[in-house]
C-alpha cells in the first residue's frame, strides 16, 4: 500500500520508519527544499536519533509543488480537503 507522510521532523520521520517497516510505500513531504535535499542526500534525520531513511520504498519530496492535486498540508503534518 502506498502512503505519504506529511511533515520530515522527528516525529513525521518516526511514523514513516513505522509504515516502511510494516511493508508500506512511504513518500515522506518536507515543506522545506533545503530539508528535502538534505534527507535525500544524506538519508539520515538529525532530529532523529538513530534516524536512518532506507533508500527501498521510501521516497523523500517536497516543497510546495510536490503535493498530490486537491490536498494541503496544515501546520502539525494533518492534511485537509480543500472545499
Amino acid at each position: 500500500m502506498k502512503t505519504t507522510v506529511f511533515g520530515s521532523g522527528a516525529w513525521g520521520t518516526s511514523v514513516a520508519l513505522l509504515l516502511h517497516d510494516n511493508g508500506y510505500d512511504v513518500t515522506l513531504w518536507s515543506k522545506f527544499e533545503e530539508e528535502k535535499n538534505m534527507l535525500r542526500k544524506s538519508r539520515k534525520n538529525p532530529l532523529l536519533e538513530g534516524g536512518i531513511i532506507p533508500d527501498d520504498n521510501l521516497i523523500i519530496s517536497g516543497g510546495k509543488y510536490g503535493l498530490s492535486r486537491g490536498f494541503c498540508p496544515k501546520h502539525s503534518g494533518a492534511m485537509s480537503r480543500r472545499p
